[in-house]
């Protein structure tokens, strides 16, 4: 019996050894919080499954705290990346080794590249402010089978063409493929959730990703080394501001006199500034809606109109009337690009009802315009031309008279 006994023992444990050891290859493995390497400015320490990778516009003014935003659409496409057999990331020199393994289809997917449309208002300053808007990456879990390290190659495909439309500028560095990391692990369920993300620019020979910073005005972090590199190099949006400045010469130039102006800013579908006499500053506001018609203004002389926040291709044209009984001669003066220099620009006479048009110029080369209107002094020729039919009169009255009393004196 006692016998018996035994073996049934020994038969109990075998096949509870054989159990556990086919319920272990079933169970869902409760693996400790996978190592993110580097754990520093580069990586998305997120549990989310929606990714928010910044995308930074850089805006200048000279003036303005405010523009219009250029219009742009940025373009992005993302895939699974082919990953070679043994690639892995560390982290640290001590830390565990961890392999890496192209993502599965529809793992991570791309929601949104950013838009900065002609509706926004953006920041600017002197030295370019940031505007930053997201590139927006979502996770979709039923895509995962295990836990590990997936990865993604996200390319910015924004056109040259794209960004000369909108008069935005890109960094000759500029780099377009980027990767991404996704990490996957089990919860204490044993549901598989996103751990977090490491975002990169390059991979170097080994396949170790080459971690990146985003934020370009701040490299203050401890953990920073000679490994992290800047992705996320701004574009940059430059817009310009213009004065049309009156001046009026010659002795018999009318300083008083205010010249109609029309005025014709490209109809870009952004907002702007303008106004008579009164600078730009940081307080102004963006006073003009898109227009497809003119503005109009007089000016005298010493008057300036401003206008604030065009873009590089925006355009301007001034249309001046002489609204005077005199004939002067108008010249413009500022246009910096001789491209854009018409014959039409050098000083020629205008007739009294006449105009003096300056061409369509973009924005950059036209910064300082001036309309110089010259009445010099008037020649001897210029006095019986303009004064002698009166004083012909006058002499006409006079022999006039002098005979009628003649004739009263011979009576």
């Amino acid at each position: 019996m006692k016998r018996k006994m035994q073996k049934m023992a020994k038969r109990v444990a075998a096949l509870t050894a054989t159990m556990l050891l086919i319920l272990g290859t079933c169970l869902p493995v409760l693996a400790e919080d996978a190592t993110i390497p580097g754990s520093g400015p580069a990586v998305i320490l997120t549990d989310a499954t929606t990714l928010n990778i910044p995308k930074t516009l850089k805006v200048t003014n000279p003036a303005l705290a405010q523009v219009a935003g250029p219009g742009l659409q940025l373009s992005y496409t993302l895939a699974s990346t082919t990953v070679a057999a043994g690639t892995s990331v560390s982290a640290g020199t001590e830390g565990p080794i961890e392999h890496v393994q192209s993502g599965p289809a529809g793992g991570l997917t791309l929601v949104s590249g950013p838009a900065f449309t002609v509706s926004d208002t953006l920041n600017a300053s002197a030295s370019g402010a940031a505007n930053v808007k997201n590139i927006v990456l979502t996770t979709d879990l039923t895509k995962f089978t295990e836990p590990g390290i997936y990865r993604y190659t996200l390319t910015d495909t924004t056109t040259a063409e794209t960004l000369a439309a909108a008069g935005v500028e890109r960094n000759e560095n500029f780099t377009n493929v980027r990767y991404v990391d996704v990490y996957i692990q089990w919860d204490s369920t044993g549901d598989l959730v996103v751990e977090g993300y490491v975002v990169g620019s390059d991979n170097d020979a080994n396949g170790v990703l080459v971690k990146e910073t985003f934020d370009t005005s701040t490299t203050t972090d401890d953990t920073q080394d000679a490994s992290y590199v800047v992705y996320d190099t701004p574009d940059v949006f430059n817009t310009y501001n213009l004065t049309l400045t009156k001046a009026v010469t010659g002795a018999m130039g009318d300083h008083e006199n205010a010249f109609p102006f029309a005025i014709t800013v490209s109809d870009s579908g952004r907002a702007f500034y303008a106004a008579k006499g009164t600078a730009p500053a940081s307080d102004s506001t963006l006073n003009q809606a898109a227009h497809t018609t003119a503005l109009s203004t007089t000016l005298a002389h010493g008057n300036v109109y401003y206008i604030a926040g065009l873009r590089k291709n925006d355009t301007v044209a001034y249309t001046e009337t002489n609204n005077t009984q005199e004939s002067y001669s108008v010249s413009i003066s500022g246009v910096t690009d001789t491209s854009e220099v018409l014959a039409g620009y050098a000083a020629t006479n205008v007739a009294p009802g006449g105009t003096k048009a300056m061409s369509a110029v973009t924005a950059p080369n036209a910064q300082n315009v001036t309309f110089e209107n010259n009445l010099g002094s008037i020649s001897p020729t210029g006095v019986v031309t303009r004064f002698g039919p009166y004083a012909g009169m006058v002499v006409l009255a006079g022999l006039l008279m002098a005979l009628r009393k003649k004739a009263k004196a011979e009576r």
